[in-house]
């Protein structure tokens, strides 16, 4: 992540989010390609997404690694597979979301806050 720090490669208005993403393309990591955020009207970050690289893990094994740390299954939605977790900083309940994105043919994965899911959803 080091080798990010300063401007985005792009910045892009999402609808599914209903923001701008910021796209920050991740060089030399063994399991990243890109790495994702957006920010909420207070400048804190309700959006951050992960895309691994292709064939590193499939959304089930993501899934199986959130379960093992705790992480709740809420259900599924257009987002894919939704786990609520406890962030052990502030305590607050964030969302995840793991997609096995067909178009990209790569694993998503998005955190979300609660504002965010609720602008989502």
């Amino acid at each position: 992540m080091y080798n990010n720090v300063g401007k985005p490669d792009s910045v892009d208005w999402n609808t599914t989010f209903k923001a701008e993403l910021e796209m920050y393309r991740i060089s030399g990591s063994s399991y990243f390609d890109w790495y994702f955020v957006s920010y909420g009207l207070d400048g804190t970050i309700d959006v951050l997404g992960q895309i691994y690289k292709k064939g590193y893990m499939s959304g089930y094994e993501v899934c199986d690694e959130l379960e093992s740390r705790g992480g709740f299954p809420a259900g599924t939605t257009g987002l894919g597979k939704i786990f609520r977790i406890q962030h052990t900083r502030t305590g607050k309940s964030i969302r995840v979301a793991v997609q096995d994105n067909k178009k990209l043919g790569q694993t998503v994965v998005y955190m979300l806050t609660q504002d965010a899911w609720e602008r989502v959803n």
